[in-house]
């Protein structure tokens, strides 16, 4: 892998379309797993920063959100509210530098779901790929009560959705421009 000190001063960074967004709960009678397309992203690496990260904000569409059944598609989309709040999001405001082995971040910002912002620490790993995409990988739960909303049900309320869920990602951004600098 090349250098992580070298590959950051080409910010900023385009989402690449091998990002993955994995939603996965549990309900009443099975567990259950969604991929969400990632619509829009923007980063800005720093090098001089101790948390490396200077801007983050990461989009997806409700309505890109498939779990492999159409009924389930329309109850998840119904109760995150898809009609009125279109996207979810995750606004970075800060990043502590985790000690250990690789790039760890503790991410700090705001995600919004439903209309409704909520703080959110998430933890990261970072790391840097051959083709020399950055990558940023973790997951993080919540419930989604948090959120107001209410978990979705179906069959005459006999399926019922448990309230927290796991967000599980893996965003790979190239640099959206070359590299005009190089540290050693």
């Amino acid at each position: 892998m090349m250098s992580l000190v070298a590959l950051l001063v080409a910010a900023p960074f385009t989402l690449s379309s091998q990002s993955k967004v994995v939603i996965d709960g549990d309900s009443s009678l099975h567990k259950w797993s969604c991929t969400a397309s990632v619509a829009q992203t923007s980063a800005e690496l720093d090098t001089s920063l101790p948390q490396l990260v200077r801007a983050l904000t990461v989009q997806i569409p409700v309505a890109g959100i498939e779990c492999g059944n159409g009924t389930m598609n329309g109850k998840l989309r119904d109760a995150l509210g898809a009609d009125k709040h279109p996207i979810i999001e995750y606004r970075f405001s800060s990043a502590e530098r985790i000690d250990g082995e690789g790039v760890r971040l503790r991410a700090t910002g705001t995600l919004t779901v439903a209309g409704k912002s909520q703080p959110l620490i998430v933890p990261v790993d970072a790391a840097l790929d051959t083709d020399g995409s950055a990558i940023a990988m973790g997951s993080v739960s919540f419930a989604m009560s948090q959120f107001g909303i209410e978990p979705p049900t179906a069959m005459l309320g006999v399926l019922t959705t448990a309230d927290r869920v796991t967000i599980r990602f893996e965003l790979r951004a190239l640099p959206s421009r070359a590299p005009h600098a190089s540290l050693p």
